[in-house]
């Protein structure tokens, strides 16, 4: 604890002369000095996970050495200096979690050497500046949670290098370019929570190494390219709370996905009878639809690792083969409750956890119990609020 910087540590017989210099975690607190311009031959600042206040000064600028800059979890302040693009051995800047406003300077995206890009979890506005078309060696981009505007720029699609593209929770509009295809390393590619619309580009077929891929709560519209079914590592696929129409591809049933959420969409037509082969399946939503005929019957050893399935609010009916229950399933949503409480329910079924209104004339009901598990309220579990899945945070992935 204490101060970080104190004055005997500041002048040029102090500090002058280190390399690295790296204090995580400490609860240090204080604020970066100006005279920290004179730490000419430091490679690498690492203050994270401290109480470090104030603003990032213009001084940094001098720091033409520098190769790894680490401030994340603090409680810094003010905007991001535009002398940052003087460094142009900086390989890695990490300023998640402060209070960091104002917009990104383009001049941070004159150091050709980046290949790690956070930002996230800030107050940053503004737009995404097309000079980071221009960073060949960029693997990693995050500016997830902040109030960043305008469209994707399509420059950002010319670093084929990208493994990560966490853009979510912001308030980006346009379209999601058809040049996704061209990055053929991207494996978490996180665009949700913003105000995109257009349809899904076809050319994700391409991303064949892409593990995780959110698009869920936007404005995008169109089917689900069949193409998915060419992403043979995917393993979380969330699309829900759009407006896509069509048909469910039965190509995306593929053995590695985990995670599949098609909720809150207009889709119809019925559940593919090959849902069955992604077996590896702990979450299936398909909520808030239109789909119908009769949930397929799966075969011995299917979705035995199925946590949570939802099929309430669609136009579904028939009795739920027994082949569904199994031991983990501990959610399971459908319309089993009679319409307005009298007649036969729509769908019929022995496992059944929350029971909702079979639809009349509308497909929109509440459930008959549970009222917290209300599809109004569902959205808040939505894995757009899972901070720890960043690869920012993973010890492996650290300079």
């Amino acid at each position: 604890g204490g101060e970080l910087f104190q004055a005997e540590y500041s002048g040029p017989d102090g500090l002058a002369e280190v390399v690295q210099f790296v204090v995580d975690s400490n609860n240090f607190q204080g604020n970066i000095p100006t005279e920290i311009g004179l730490w000419s031959r430091l490679q690498t600042l690492g203050i994270s996970s401290n109480e470090i206040a104030g603003t990032i000064p213009t001084e940094i600028g001098y720091l033409v050495d520098m190769k790894v800059c680490l401030l994340f979890l603090n409680q810094i302040t003010g905007t991001i200096p535009s002398e940052i693009g003087n460094l142009d051995k900086l390989s890695w800047i990490n300023i998640e979690r402060n209070k960091i406003d104002g917009t990104i300077p383009e001049e941070l995206f004159s150091n050709l050497d980046l290949t790690h890009v956070i930002l996230k979890n800030n107050f940053l506005s503004g737009t995404i500046p097309k000079k980071v078309g221009e960073l060949s060696k960029l693997m990693h981009i995050d500016m997830d949670n902040n109030q960043i505007t305008g469209a994707i720029p399509e420059e950002l699609y010319s670093n084929l290098d990208l493994q990560w593209v966490h853009l979510k929770n912001n308030f980006l509009s346009g379209t999601i370019s058809d040049r996704i295809g061209d990055l053929s390393k991207i494996a978490y590619f996180w665009t949700s929570s913003n105000k995109l619309v257009g349809t899904i580009p076809t050319t994700f077929g391409n991303c064949i190494n892409l593990k995780w891929l959110e698009l869920q709560n936007n404005n995008l519209s169109g089917p689900i390219p069949e193409e998915f079914g060419n992403m043979k590592s995917i393993i979380n696929l969330y699309v829900g709370s759009n407006d896509l129409t069509g048909t469910i591809p039965s190509e995306i049933f593929g053995e590695n996905m985990t995670n599949l959420h098609l909720n809150d969409n207009q889709l119809s037509g019925p559940v593919p009878e090959n849902y069955g082969q992604s077996w590896r399946l702990e979450e299936l939503w398909l909520n808030n639809n239109k789909l119908t005929g009769t949930l397929p019957i799966i075969a011995e050893g299917e979705l035995s690792y199925l946590v949570e399935l939802r099929i309430n609010n669609n136009k579904m009916t028939g009795e739920v083969d027994n082949s569904l229950c199994q031991n983990n399933l501990d959610v399971f949503h459908a319309d089993c409750h009679p319409p307005n409480g009298e007649g036969e329910p729509h769908i019929v079924c022995s496992c059944c956890t929350t029971c909702f209104s079979s639809p009349s004339s509308l497909p929109s009901s509440s459930p008959s119990s549970l009222p917290s598990e209300s599809p109004s309220l569902l959205l808040s579990s939505s894995p757009s609020s899972f901070p720890s899945e960043s690869p920012s945070s993973f010890p492996s992935e650290s300079p």
